[in-house]
């Protein structure tokens, strides 16, 4: 059985360009992991069996938002593995846009849980419009002078409404919107002692717009979140955070070093130590901090 999963191995490995004597390869793109010759099933499977480790504390989504992925399991999609830093939602009642916390024009009606949101739960809610440019806002906490990212995820249900997502000082643009979900977001700066994210039913007189997960976070200094929100943090009654992902491999011996290929095909070389314990969630936050790049993986191989 080991010899004919070797074989399968070096098939598939030929295809991905992986050589088959690399002593620890992991693909989380293909589903394919390997050490010392041995194919596993999956990531933690190999983790247990002395590659390393991984831990997160709470549930999070992809960055899709369409699978919600228990505590201590790796976010891995069709994409590769997610890896991010600790994050707060700001926002309260992220989805639940019937809340006091939304303050609401008079011409604007919240009907709630009426859609699929973009996880398959229906847990979205229908923002009815009877006139011209009406807004949903919520007051943040006072952060001077800080950095958000905002963002919110949007479709058109009935008639030709898009979607204004602004803040206070008038920061933001239109976004056309579609029948299917996506998520826009808006990068600013608190300039005085408060703030709000504002979403605006744009155009009229009348119609009918679905809304989920509303956003503020704190912005990155550089790299891709500082202008891209990190997957979402569902809110109830108060703020919440996001626990960081912690992912440790141990460097097979006698290579010196890690290539890491995200998933919009860029590559991140990193010196790393044979027979010693390597941080990955540390590298793939320096990159991204260093650059625009999602930190999705597609694979590690080690050289």
């Amino acid at each position: 059985m080991r010899l004919a999963n070797e074989l399968t191995f070096g098939a598939i490995a030929l295809i991905q360009g992986v050589g088959v004597k690399s002593s620890l390869v992991l693909d989380f793109a293909n589903n394919i992991y390997q050490r010392n010759g041995v194919l596993y099933p999956d990531l933690p499977t190999l983790l247990a069996a002395g590659g390393g480790s991984y831990s997160r504390a709470g549930s999070c989504y992809d960055l899709a938002a369409t699978q919600l992925f228990a505590a201590n399991t790796p976010r891995i999609t069709v994409a590769g593995l997610l890896l991010e830093s600790a994050a707060t939602n700001l926002l309260v009642s992220s989805s639940e846009f019937d809340n006091a916390s939304w303050i609401k024009d008079a011409s604007i009606t919240v009907a709630a849980n009426t859609t699929a949101a973009p996880d398959g739960t229906t847990t979205a809610d229908s923002l009815v419009s009877t006139s011209f440019f009406q807004k949903l806002l919520q007051n943040i906490p006072s952060l001077p002078n800080v950095a958000i990212v905002s963002s919110v995820w949007a479709k058109r249900i009935a008639g030709g409404l898009d979607l204004i997502l602004q803040d206070t000082s008038g920061v933001g643009g239109t976004q056309t919107l579609s029948a299917s979900w996506a998520r826009y977001n808006l990068a600013s700066t608190v300039s005085g002692g408060a703030d709000n994210i504002q979403t605006f039913v744009a155009g009229g007189p009348a119609g009918t717009n679905g809304q989920w997960g509303a956003q503020t976070e704190s912005a990155a200094a550089a790299g891709y979140f500082a202008t891209n929100p990190s997957s979402l943090i569902p809110t109830g009654g108060a703020s919440a955070s996001r626990a960081a992902d912690a992912f440790l491999v141990n460097v097979p011996s006698g290579k010196s070093t890690a290539t890491l290929t995200y998933s919009d095909a860029t590559t991140q070389n990193v010196a790393v130590t044979g027979g010693a314990s390597w941080n990955v969630a540390a590298a793939v936050a320096a990159y991204v901090a260093a650059n625009n790049h999602a930190p999705i993986l597609r694979s590690i191989t080690f050289s």
